[in-house]
């Protein structure tokens, strides 16, 4: 990828003679810029990849939270030999009072996040 104007580079302009021409082409203005400019460009760069890396990281830690908090509740209902309805009918507006009680966050945007309903829970048991 090209530091100055984020185009992707195919492997044929990757030699060091057409990557000469591009520069010349499209960044003749830059011709004369030290080279402590082009390593802040790759500082940068580096940094903001390192910043959506995290990103898309902590976005799939709260899937998988998501995933095996549903897996262990369906566990213990299974595990009750209560009806799977329990978890809708009783887990629900438990998880939603501690939540709002103890831990004072909202619950609306957490408790959608968990699916408690009777076909999920019937269906991560079998």
């Amino acid at each position: 990828m090209c530091l100055l104007c984020h185009q992707t580079l195919t492997n044929e302009i990757m030699k060091p003679s057409r990557l000469k021409n591009h520069f010349d082409v499209k960044h003749s203005d830059k011709k004369d810029m030290p080279l402590s400019y082009c390593l802040q460009l790759s500082f940068s760069f580096k940094k903001k990849i390192q910043t959506f890396k995290t990103l898309l990281q902590e976005t799939s830690k709260q899937e998988n939270d998501r995933l095996i908090v549903s897996y262990n509740i369906a566990l213990l209902v299974a595990k009750s030999g209560n009806s799977h309805t329990i978890g809708e009918i009783l887990l629900c507006p438990f998880i939603k009072e501690v939540l709002s009680t103890i831990m004072h966050k909202k619950t609306d945007c957490i408790m959608k996040k968990i699916p408690l309903g009777n076909n999920k829970i019937s269906r991560r048991i079998n």
